[in-house]
């Protein structure tokens, strides 16, 4: 049972004597419905022609349970309909709408994002409302659909699950595998609609679900292929399939035969027509070359496998997609690393926000770390622009590619992205398409990208398999490591983030509900002690490099959104040392960054000539708006928080104004 938590009735409705208008002058009175009495008077609407009263429509505050976004109390036009927005606190929604004791016809829109709308319409008196709010859950409602339950529950009767939504604004499925079967049949994922029509959904990836409602979910099978249509070993403990030898353009490999688990995909086993392939969670390993020459476009398998590598594709020009299922408990739910937390986190925020007018900011940690969304959405809209402005930036190792693959779906026409990598992000800049980033005797950020997108696997679905290098031989990676790790759950949320010592609480994490860095960016003093500060001309002016990156514009473009181009704040006091007294950069050893990626050599002897040229390979290669040039985001040393890209507190404000007032210029804002 829900525990309500009730208002008080802040103000009365207070009972006014008003005249109603007719076609001629008169004393009439419209009363209150309810009986109380005559409320309003007659007031002009502001039209001058005095015809209809206008009345006053307020809700009670508690900004225990809920704020009131914008205007408290509104003035309505008789007939006319009062609305208000409400930003839930915690776990609370709206349950009810209240007048006098008694509930009030009224609309009540409990949103994804934690907003309420309420809405009053026909208003003919004036009226103070009260709302009722209980501890919301979210609920996902499971069903079989066609399969059973392992225990003795009724399989027309769906397994419920409740979701606060504390934290995370999309909650993680349930993985299901672990509750329901069907014989002859594989498991491959949730859907919408029954009949797999609606929004797929992998098994433990994110969905959107509604505080105080719930969504219903449907197992989604894919019958097994007849043995007879396999070549296939038998092992003492195991099978392993050698050869496809069916017709079909769409496999799914049989969990088991006769009573061996299939563990493995030999070499050859797939080619020709074959589009589609489905793996059981018992494959842990796909052989080099298993497929070969083949039309597979697409592949499902379950995420405890063990060994599959790009090299198992051999000549199969139209594979694209994987679709990964969870059947083994996260690791890294609980991560006080900002970008294995925050990255589906941010995501979460943009499928939200999909269909709403949007400025998107994407770069690497330069861009996250140093752009305030919120202040830019704030100056927008000052200037009579409605934009809902997300930093999507995480960091600059992360495969560029991967992302904009993941990102594009979720813009729509009328949209502005912002490009703002740093000037030596050769991933950014798609000079490199490596989903496992290393240089030798660093590995730091080899397999964080896919830490991030562990708890939705869903947005690896998006990536196109043939925009990037590595994809499978990084997971295949990434399960090495994490086995050794210890088990968390979706539910687990690094509250307590300890940011070089100190530590601190944010309900968010290490976001907040824009995308950006949520916590305090204090100035790192006078030392020179990152000694990162780069910049590359040569991935601009590489044409492979620029052309790859054009092709992402240039889709943007086709689909109506506005490509704007900045880089991210950079460190001149390190750019100078590089330059000027390179024997004193730190050693590779101490530092990441310290020597020029690729063994491209540093040829500038004159700062304002370097700065110069990235610009102009900027302003002549890349199809898109350049809101600044790098030569005007230069800071010195004591302008960063911790490294020689992310701005301190103090300067965050005027970067993101570099952005703000030339997106104002670019929408035709009111200034």
């Amino acid at each position: 049972m829900k525990r309500l938590f009730k208002k008080v009735i802040l103000l009365l409705l207070t009972s006014v004597l008003f005249f109603v208008v007719t076609g001629c002058a008169g004393d009439s009175f419209n009363k209150d419905p309810n009986g109380t009495g005559i409320d309003d008077p007659v007031t002009d609407d502001g039209t001058g022609n005095g015809e209809l009263p206008v009345f006053t429509v307020m809700l009670t505050e508690n900004t225990g349970e809920y704020e009131i976004v914008g205007e408290n109390p509104v003035r309505v036009v008789q007939g006319g309909t009062a609305e208000f927005t409400l930003k839930m606190n915690g776990d609370y929604c709206v349950d009810r709408v209240v007048r006098q004791g008694s509930e009030a016809d009224a609309e009540i829109i409990n949103g994804y994002d934690g907003t309420t709308t309420v809405r009053l319409s026909d208003v003919r008196w004036s009226v103070t409302l009260t709302v009722e709010c209980s501890v919301a859950q979210a609920y996902i409602a499971y069903y079989p659909n066609g399969g059973v339950y392992y225990g003795k529950m009724d399989p027309e009767t769906p397994y419920t699950v409740g979701h606060t939504l504390r934290h995370r604004l999309r909650p993680n499925t349930e993985i299901g595998a672990d509750f329901i079967r069907r014989k002859g049949y594989i498991l491959t994922g949730w859907n919408t609609e029954p009949d797999g029509s609606g929004e797929r959904i992998g098994l433990g990836s994110r969905v959107t679900a509604v505080r105080g409602g719930t969504l219903k979910l449907y197992a989604q099978w894919a019958e097994v292929t007849p043995l007879s249509e396999f070549r296939y070993r038998k092992y003492i403990d195991s099978v392993t399939i050698l050869e496809y030898t069916g017709s079909s353009e769409n496999v799914v490999v049989p969990g088991g035969i006769d009573g061996l688990p299939v563990y493995k995909i030999a070499s050859g086993a797939f080619t020709g027509a074959v589009r589609s392939v489905v793996l059981p969670e018992s494959v842990t390993t796909v052989e080099t070359g298993a497929f070969t020459d083949c039309d597979i476009e697409e592949l499902y398998f379950f995420d405890n496998i063990g060994n599959i590598s790009d090299e198992s594709f051999i000549r199969c020009p139209y594979f694209s997609t994987v679709h990964i299922n969870a059947i083994t408990a996260p690791r890294y739910g609980a991560s006080n690393l900002y970008s294995e937390v925050s990255l589906a986190d941010k995501y979460d925020i943009l499928i939200l926000n999909a269909d709403k007018k949007k400025v998107l900011v994407f770069g690497g940690s330069g861009a996250f770390i140093s752009v305030d969304t919120k202040q830019i959405e704030s100056e927008l809209k000052a200037a009579g622009e409605d934009y809902v402005c997300i930093n999507m930036a995480v960091n600059g190792w992360f495969n560029g590619a991967a992302q904009f693959d993941m990102m594009m779906p979720y813009l729509r026409d009328g949209d502005i992205f912002v490009h703002a990598p740093e000037s030596a992000s050769q991933f950014g800049l798609m000079y490199e398409l490596s989903m496992t980033p290393s240089y030798e005797d660093f590995d730091y950020n080899r397999l964080r990208l896919y830490a991030c997108l562990e708890s939705n696997y869903d947005l690896i679905g998006l990536i196109d398999f043939r925009d990037v290098e590595g994809l499978l031989d990084g997971f295949s990676e990434f399960n090495a490591k994490r086995s050794t790790m210890e088990e968390t759950t979706y539910e687990d949320w690094a509250t307590q983030i300890n940011l070089f010592g100190t530590v601190y609480e944010n309900d968010m994490g290490w976001i907040d509900d824009r995308g950006n860095f949520a916590l305090p960016r204090k100035p790192r003093g006078a030392l020179i002690d990152a000694g990162e500060a780069d910049i590359v001309p040569e991935y601009v002016l590489d044409e492979e490099a620029s052309g790859r990156l054009n092709a992402v514009y240039d889709g943007m473009a086709a689909k109506g959104v506005k490509v704007c181009f900045l880089t991210a704040p950079i460190n001149t006091d390190t750019l100078l040392l590089r330059m000027n007294d390179p024997g004193n950069m730190p050693s590779s050893s101490d530092h990441l960054y310290a020597e020029r990626p690729y063994d491209i050599p540093l040829l500038y002897d004159d700062l304002g000539e370097w700065v110069s040229d990235f610009d102009e390979a900027v302003r002549t290669r890349l199809h898109c708006t350049v809101i600044a040039p790098l030569a005007d985001t230069l800071y010195v040393t004591e302008d960063f928080f911790d490294s020689d890209y992310h701005l301190s507190d103090e300067n965050v404000p005027g970067y993101t104004g570099i952005i703000a007032d030339r997106l104002v210029e670019i929408t035709g804002g009111d200034t």
